[in-house]
Order: structure tokens, then C-alpha cells, then sequence
């Protein structure tokens, strides 16, 4: 195999449903895709399991609370010129979204919009296997 087509990051995504199963996504912030709706998640830091992850990444960039969160899929992806896998989570949640550094405004969606490629993939997976009610 060859060193230059191993995955560079490893990044968790957040699966936050409401009731009637749409999914919450933030509108970024930041270099990368800025104005653009994605899944709440970011990388894994060192020495961090991947709970730990996403539980910290919902925290900082919603201010709600992991009830629960159970592993869903994952997908490849991009990040800038960066080779990622992305590990997907149903989130369970306390609270209501709060604007951050990151996120600039939250919304449901039951609709998949532009966001990047492994979201779309999870949505879809999602959608697929969860109707909208």
C-alpha cells in the first residue's frame, strides 16, 4: 500500500434527529466551506476516544449535551487537501442549540443541502432508513 492513500484524520459527525426525524445541521464558519451547512462534528484529538470526540465537538459547537451517542456508519471523505474517515453518531441531546466560534446558525433539515461528500452519504443512509414523519 502506499503511505500517500492512508487516511491522514479521523473526524466524528453528529446525527441529531428531532421528532419527525429531521436532522440538525450548522451553518460553518471558518476557511473550509464557510456559509455552508454541515453535520455538527470535527477530528478526533490525540489520545481521545471517539465518544469522547463527539461528545466534545457537539458540546463546543452547539453548547448541548450527549445523552447518547451510538455509532452509525462512517464514510471516507475530504477536509481541504486532507484524506479523513469520518465516523458517524446518533446523538441523543439535552438543550437547545447555541450559536459558537464554529457554528453561525443551526437548523432541522429533512432535506439533503451542499455539504460535504461523507455528510451526504450519512444523510442519505439516514433518510433511507429513518422517514420523515
Amino acid at each position: 500500500m502506499e503511505y500517500s492513500k492512508v487516511v491522514t484524520g479521523v473526524g466524528v459527525a453528529a446525527i441529531i434527529p428531532n421528532s419527525k426525524n429531521f436532522v440538525l445541521l450548522g451553518k460553518r464558519k471558518g476557511l473550509i466551506r464557510n456559509g455552508k451547512w454541515d453535520l455538527i462534528g470535527g477530528f478526533v484529538e490525540p489520545n481521545e476516544s471517539l465518544e469522547e470526540a463527539i461528545t466534545r465537538e457537539v458540546q463546543e459547537e452547539t453548547q448541548l449535551r450527549v445523552k447518547s451517542a451510538k455509532y452509525f456508519c462512517s464514510f471516507p471523505g475530504q477536509y481541504g487537501d486532507r484524506q479523513i474517515l469520518v465516523i458517524f453518531f446518533i446523538c441523543k441531546v439535552l438543550g437547545k442549540p447555541q450559536v459558537s466560534e464554529e457554528i453561525k446558525d443551526y437548523k432541522y433539515f429533512n432535506t439533503i443541502p451542499d455539504v460535504f461528500d461523507s455528510s451526504e452519504q450519512a444523510l442519505r443512509f439516514w433518510f433511507q432508513r429513518n422517514p420523515v414523519r
